[in-house]
């Protein structure tokens, strides 16, 4: 996962969106993926190191191993990738 992170993709999303464990709900993958925060029925500005993945809803994004958009599950907030972005701002 640690290489996935430090890929370009992950590194181009910047800010307003949140970088999550997600698990699709079509093939149960977990991957990373980013949502914004009303996708994930969050305010802009709330604390990201507070973020509880039970608190967020599932958002629509692709997933590669079923072929189609779907819907994924926050699992974990990757607060390490925050903390990395910020650093970097």
């Amino acid at each position: 996962m640690s290489t996935e992170l430090e890929s370009e993709p992950a590194q181009k999303h910047g800010k307003g969106r949140i970088p999550f464990d997600a698990i699709c709900t079509g093939c149960q993958q977990i991957d990373v993926r980013w949502a914004r925060f009303e996708e994930v029925g969050l305010e802009a500005g709330v604390d990201l190191e507070a973020i509880e993945p039970g608190a967020c809803t599932s958002f629509k994004h692709v997933c590669y191993q079923c072929g189609s958009a779907t819907w994924w599950n926050p699992v974990r907030v990757l607060t390490g990738v925050i903390r990395s972005d910020q650093e970097e701002a």
